[in-house]
C-alpha cells in the first residue's frame, strides 16, 4: 500500500483549484511577476497573491525577487515526487506510450507545416526540494559522493565516472577509458555546506552555456532545504528547457534515494537508454 506523506494533502489541496492550476500552467511557460499573473484572472492581485501563498506553500512555485517586482518560478518536484509515489511503475508502460502516440499523431499533422529557422534561446530553471537530512550530508551528498546519484553519462562506457572538486576553480568532470573524459563544469563560487555555484557545458554538446547554483539552508532540525538556480544561454533549441527541467527531476529523486537509504543510480550512458 501506498503511504501517504503530509506534504501530499498540502500538495493536492494546491492542485485542487482550478485558478491554481491555470496558475502553474502558465510558469510552466516561463517565469512571470506577480502583475503578469494578475492581468490573466478577473480577480484582484489581492486574490491571485492568496493563489500564489498556497502554491508556495505546497512548494510547486519558487520565488524570486529583484527589487519591488516578484518573480514566480514553477518547480515541479513535488509533482514529479507523487507521480513516482501514487502512479506506480505497473503504469508507467501504458502512459508512456499512449503519450508517444499522442506525440506521433501531433507530428504526423505538423509534415506539411513549414517552420522557421531556429534562433538561440535563454531560459532559467529554478527547483526547491527538501530533504530529511542535515545540511552536511546534503552538501557531501551534493559533493563527494556525487558519483553514486549523478546518473547522467557522456561516456558510454560501464567506467565513466563523475567527480566533483568543492574548492573555487575546481572541476566538475567525468572520466573513462585511457585519459578520455569531459568538464560538466568549473566552480565559480562555493561557501562550503551553504552555496555552490558552477559554470561550464553541464554535458551538453554546443554552444549553449550554463550557469547553475545550489543553496542549502537548514529548516528544522536533520532537515534540509535545497534551492536550484540554473540560468542557460545559446541553445539553439527551444525544447533544451524542458529537457534538463525533467534532468534535474530526475537528479533529484535520485538524490532522495541516496540520502534516504544509500541507493545508488544506475547509470545512465550516453546513446542508450
Amino acid at each position: 500500500m501506498t503511504k501517504r506523506s503530509p506534504m501530499d494533502d498540502v500538495v493536492f489541496r494546491a492542485l485542487s483549484d482550478p485558478t491554481r492550476r491555470r496558475i502553474l500552467d502558465l510558469l510552466r511557460e516561463r517565469p512571470r511577476t506577480t502583475g503578469e499573473l494578475t492581468e490573466q484572472f478577473e480577480q484582484s492581485r489581492f486574490g491571485v497573491m492568496k493563489h500564489l501563498g498556497v502554491l508556495e506553500e505546497a512548494q510547486l512555485i519558487t520565488v524570486r525577487r529583484e527589487g519591488r517586482r516578484r518573480f514566480n518560478h514553477l518547480n515541479a518536484v513535488p509533482l514529479r515526487e507523487i507521480y513516482e509515489r501514487w502512479l506506480g511503475r505497473y503504469q508507467e508502460f501504458w502512459s508512456t506510450s499512449l503519450l508517444r502516440l499522442r506525440d506521433s499523431l501531433g507530428s504526423a499533422a505538423e509534415q506539411h507545416t513549414e517552420h522557421p529557422m531556429s534562433s538561440f534561446h535563454s531560459f532559467e530553471i529554478n527547483q526547491q526540494i527538501d530533504f530529511d537530512a542535515s545540511p552536511e550530508a546534503v552538501w557531501n551528498a551534493l559533493t563527494s559522493d556525487i558519483h553514486n546519484w549523478w546518473a547522467y553519462r557522456v561516456g558510454d562506457t560501464a567506467d565513466a565516472k563523475v567527480s566533483l572538486d568543492a574548492r573555487l576553480d575546481g572541476v566538475f568532470e567525468e572520466r573513462w577509458g585511457d585519459g578520455d573524459g569531459v568538464i560538466w563544469g568549473r566552480v565559480v563560487d562555493v561557501r562550503r555546506g551553504k552555496r555552490l555555484r558552477l559554470k561550464g557545458s553541464l554535458g551538453m554538446s554546443g554552444a549553449g552555456s550554463n550557469d547553475y547554483m545550489y543553496e542549502l539552508e537548514a529548516i528544522g532540525d536533520n532537515k534540509t532545504r535545497l534551492t536550484l538556480t540554473h540560468h542557460a544561454i545559446g541553445y539553439k533549441d527551444a525544447e533544451t528547457a524542458q529537457n534538463y527541467e525533467k534532468g534535474w527531476q530526475g537528479l533529484f529523486a535520485h538524490l532522495t534515494a541516496w540520502l534516504a537509504d544509500g541507493t545508488v543510480a544506475e547509470p545512465m550512458l550516453a546513446g542508450k537508454e
